[in-house]
């Protein structure tokens, strides 16, 4: 019989935290390795360029066919570069599934000898740097993150939010394997660390074998807070490209976080909105008008915003913009049927069932968490969710700021 899952979370020494999910349901257990940096345009680059040079080798697997000969030596272990933009926090590290309790202890020392004892070779960080602009420049491929992230990079002008999740491109191109050692000191001198695990083994021994292997000295690390600007009036902002179809960007600026209640009734307007085939911007939009060909909204838990973006012929730009605005009035105003409330309150807490269904969706789910100290489970948070009222969804809803419109339009 499977245990029920277990958390444990625990501060460690040298500004590093550890939060353990205790189960023996999953075949795979996972290990991972996380410091946390500030985002900012200046590093954003740098910051992507480090997990993937980390995973080419280290002092006692110094080449690409060494670290793989190890890992199939470890019944399949995976070991992967991982770069995450969690509102201003650029989180980067490693990590590791693999198979088998009996494997922890020599998949834990392979973590960290990737982690700390790296191989800055020159030709490592050229190849990995080639690799970097290469998915940068494949950004460009998919239009509506591409409008998204030119959303943020206008919208967000200032703010740390507005950069990219792997830098730009100019940047990224820049990058010597000197600059590239220099960040890698300041990320161990001055970065927070999450470790998490997932498995059957004990918390305490995952915490015993992560204080043996951390060679870091305490530190004292600044708390990274989140900002909430907000501009007095509605800005648009129209860009052009070579593309067969418009794309569309709403952003709201909501000031709500994961760790403030009112992020749960949020989440639900949000949904109401545009979160499945069942809201506004679907049956509205999409469906009875006809405006778009795409349509969805989504909320940002780490920097407080909410989205929604549309692919749309060009010459119904005027329109749909409108029309999606509409519907959102319509939110605020509690112009939603039950029906509409039942079916977001269900989608959301159907998503958050699913978090238990691997450790992958655990790490990611956990590592959200983290960010804020925060321990909430999921079921704590379908709790929250089905506690949430239609009269609270109103009142979170009407405080949502329009910020601004983003058109990427054809070029005609």
């Amino acid at each position: 019989m499977c245990k029920v899952i277990e958390l444990t979370r625990k501060i460690l020494c040298g500004g590093a935290a550890l939060t353990c999910v205790t189960t023996d349901r999953f075949k795979t257990n996972v290990l991972a390795a996380f410091f946390i940096r500030p985002l900012s345009e200046d590093e954003a680059a740098l910051n992507a360029l480090l997990p993937p040079v980390l995973r080419r080798g280290n002092s006692k697997l110094p080449t690409l066919a060494d670290m793989s000969n190890r890992l199939a030596d470890l019944s399949g272990t995976g070991l992967y570069a991982v770069v995450r933009k969690l509102g201003e926090r650029h989180c980067i590290g490693l990590i590791s599934d693999f198979i088998g309790g009996e494997n922890l202890n020599n998949v834990a020392e392979l973590l960290f000898d990737t982690l700390f004892t790296p191989v800055f070779s020159d030709a490592f960080v050229l190849s990995e740097r080639d690799n970097l602009l290469s998915q940068i420049r494949a950004l460009k491929n998919n239009k509506a993150s591409f409008a998204a992230a030119r959303h943020n990079a206008l919208a967000f002008a200032g703010e740390p939010y507005s950069a990219t999740r792997l830098g730009g491109e100019e940047r990224a191109g820049a990058i010597t394997p000197e600059a590239l050692r220099h960040c890698y000191q300041k990320t161990l001198d001055s970065s927070a660390l999450e470790f998490f695990y997932c498995g059957p083994a004990d918390p305490e021994r995952v915490e015993n074998l992560i204080l043996k292997n951390l060679p870091i000295a305490p530190r004292k690390i600044e708390k990274l807070a989140a900002t909430f600007p907000t501009n007095e009036n509605r800005r648009d902002f129209s860009e052009s490209e070579n593309i067969s179809q418009a794309q569309l960007s709403i952003i709201w600026r909501t000031g709500i976080t994961a760790e403030n209640p009112d992020y749960f009734p949020a989440n639900i307007a949000c949904a109401i909105y545009g979160g499945s085939s069942a809201s506004k911007l679907f049956t509205h939009v999409r469906e009875r008008l006809s405006l778009c060909y795409t349509t969805n909204s989504s909320i940002n838990r780490h920097k407080g915003l909410m989205r929604a973006q549309s692919g749309v012929d060009t010459a119904m730009l005027s329109r749909a913009t409108d029309e999606m605005l509409t519907q959102w009035d319509d939110v605020v105003s509690g112009r939603f049927s039950d029906e509409e409330f039942n079916s977001a309150v269900s989608l959301i807490v159907n998503e958050l069932k699913s978090v238990n269904d691997s450790p992958a969706a655990l790490e990611s789910f956990w590592q959200s968490q983290s960010v804020y100290d925060l321990c909430n489970t999921p079921n704590d948070w379908i709790t929250a969710v089905l506690n949430v009222r239609k009269e609270d969804v109103l009142r979170v809803a009407k405080g949502f700021k329009l910020d601004s419109t983003y058109c990427l339009r054809a070029v005609q």
